[in-house]
């Protein structure tokens, strides 16, 4: 598969789209009603090394994790939720938003968990149809034989990567990035 130019993308566009104005290096269409914002040549490979660093980070660190403890990167991060919230366990819509992952995502990944005998799952008082998770003796057990080797490959692939201005910088544009909500 070959690469496809910011051109070709312009001329597959041209019958239905209306060239505007833009800055240098850069492309901007108007379909119909919706706008297009072009990236910069300099925005563009930005955005690439981030979603490659982020897409191979989080591929190295689920492949290990699965390697050191049986576990995925989604199921560590559920652990984890719950190990942070007490004795009375937490909502499944609490535990999505907590765990960045979808309804469905999340519902099938406690399934996996209540089944390996690591997650239980109770009623909420007061809602018929609210369910709690909740971490079994079991599960904090493997959380915590799972946990050294899971923070020696962060510090690994992520902590020697950078120095601490970057880190934190890091963390703050990831801050901005975790609050955007999706459009409805």
């Amino acid at each position: 598969m070959g690469v496809i130019s910011m051109e070709a993308i312009a001329s597959s566009y041209e019958h239905s789209c209306k060239h505007l104005p833009g800055e240098p290096d850069t492309l901007r269409f108007q379909k119909a009603e919706t706008h297009m914002h072009a990236l910069t040549i300099l925005e563009q490979h930005q955005w690439r090394s981030i979603l490659r660093g982020v897409t191979r980070l989080l591929g190295q660190l689920d492949r290990d994790l699965d390697t050191h403890s049986g576990l995925s990167l989604s199921e560590y991060s559920v652990l984890v939720a719950l190990a942070e919230s007490g004795e009375s366990g937490v909502r499944m819509t609490q535990l999505a938003e907590i765990s960045m992952l979808s309804k469905s995502r999340l519902s099938h990944c406690v399934d996996r968990l209540v089944a390996a005998g690591l997650v239980t799952r109770k009623r909420v008082p007061g809602d018929k149809r609210g369910f709690a998770a909740l971490l079994t003796s079991t599960g904090f057990l493997r959380l915590a034989a799972s946990t050294p080797a899971h923070l020696t490959d962060v510090h690994r692939y992520l902590v020697t990567k950078a120095n601490p201005a970057e880190l934190a910088t890091m963390a703050k544009i990831a801050d901005l990035m975790a609050v955007i909500e999706p459009e409805q």
